[in-house]
């Protein structure tokens, strides 16, 4: 609310999201969970409004710097579309998409494939 109503874009780097380290049991907690719901108006979008945006990359959590492999995402159209359009010109080979995919529907992925984080695809 505070960044909304300042109209304060906020960029969350997520990249070294599942390196955790502390207390057992101690969990990473995404942005997009913090924000998500504020706005949803059904459909694709998660509900985050158009000021809070993510950046990850699978490099650091799975040791794939290699593969330049990574995801940005933003409900703001301002922002969206000229993004989709540099992905347009940067776009990683059928290749390593397949390795990824691959890589990520595994179970001993951390559950990364599904959306409730549990490793059990439902």
């Amino acid at each position: 609310d505070w960044a909304e109503s300042r109209e304060v874009h906020i960029v969350s780097d997520e990249i070294y999201g599942g390196s955790v380290y502390g207390e057992k049991g101690e969990a990473f907690t995404s942005f997009l969970t913090v924000a998500s719901g504020r706005h949803a108006h059904g459909g694709d979008n998660m509900g985050i409004g158009p000021y809070v945006h993510l950046v990850y990359a699978l490099s650091k959590d799975f040791c794939l710097s290699g593969l330049r492999v990574g995801v940005s995402y933003s409900e703001n159209e301002e922002i969206a579309l000229p993004l989709s359009k540099v992905n347009d010109l940067c776009q990683i080979s059928s290749q390593t998409q397949l390795l990824v995919e691959d890589i990520l529907s595994r179970p001993s992925a951390g559950g990364l494939s599904n959306a409730d984080g549990d490793g059990d695809g439902d």
